[in-house]
């Protein structure tokens, strides 16, 4: 069960903003909401977005520099505007952004466009094969192995790795490891967690001293970071991160 996906929604218009983040909230998304016409590095690098969804701006040539920029995470992009002539459409789509949207917006749209997105791009996660140091993962067949040798994994075990993987890059909590594992009665037992974690790298042939790309966060939960993007020594978090997690409580 992957965690639920982040959105972050950057509009400059408070009231636009608002119905936005709302109506994905709705939808059971995370919502971080940016102030202005595009996040910053720092808001990716903290929160590792599923989608993002802009306000195209006017001037259109300052909305279309904003997409480019975002484009450039490699993140899907909505785009929303009120003005969409084909014209204007064919320039965003132009310009990386991967889909758009007329404003005023029906919410049940603006929800299916988003989840499409999401599964767009965690489909091209799961796509073929996996490598953990010289585990093979393959989440289409439930299977790992070592060579010619199959690694045996609990349900809870399986299912902790899954979610990582197809939230690559991006930081799980606890409390939903927790929950997609045991279950929601089990969504405060930060010990079961963190031995079924240990367990996990050890099966994956990691030495007890080395997380490998299976990170602490402390006091937050778990990456998967093939890329080691995060600093071994992050625990804290900024702003828009509190910002999400307090918008789901």
């Amino acid at each position: 069960m992957p965690a639920k996906p982040i959105v972050i929604v950057a509009a400059a218009d408070r009231v636009v903003r608002l119905l936005v983040a709302s109506a994905l909230r709705g939808g059971g998304f995370r919502v971080a909401e940016n102030h202005g016409p595009r996040p910053t590095e720092e808001d990716l690098a903290d929160l590792r977005p599923d989608v993002i969804v802009l306000e195209a701006e006017e001037p259109p040539l300052r909305a279309f520099d904003s997409v480019r920029l975002a484009a450039s995470s490699g993140i899907p992009i909505l785009l929303m505007s009120p003005l969409a002539t084909p014209t204007r459409v064919a320039e965003g789509l132009d310009a990386g952004a991967d889909d758009y949207i007329a404003r005023p917006f029906d919410p049940a749209e603006l929800r299916a466009r988003v989840r499409s997105l999401v599964r767009r791009r965690r489909g091209r996660l799961r796509a073929g094969r996996t490598h953990i140091g010289s585990v093979i993962v393959d989440l289409d067949a439930r299977t790992i192995s070592r060579g010619e040798r199959s690694v045996s994994l609990t349900r809870e075990e399986w299912t902790l790795l899954a979610t990582l993987l197809q939230s690559s890059g991006r930081i799980v909590f606890r409390e939903e490891l927790l929950t997609a594992a045991f279950g929601e009665a089990f969504r405060d037992d930060m010990a079961q967690l963190r031995l079924s974690i240990s367990r996990l790298r050890r099966k994956l042939g990691l030495q007890p001293w080395d997380e490998g790309p299976i990170r602490t966060i402390h006091g937050i939960g778990y990456v998967y970071d093939p890329d080691d993007k995060f600093p071994r020594t992050w625990s804290g978090r900024r702003r828009a991160t509190s910002e999400v997690r307090a918008g789901t409580r």
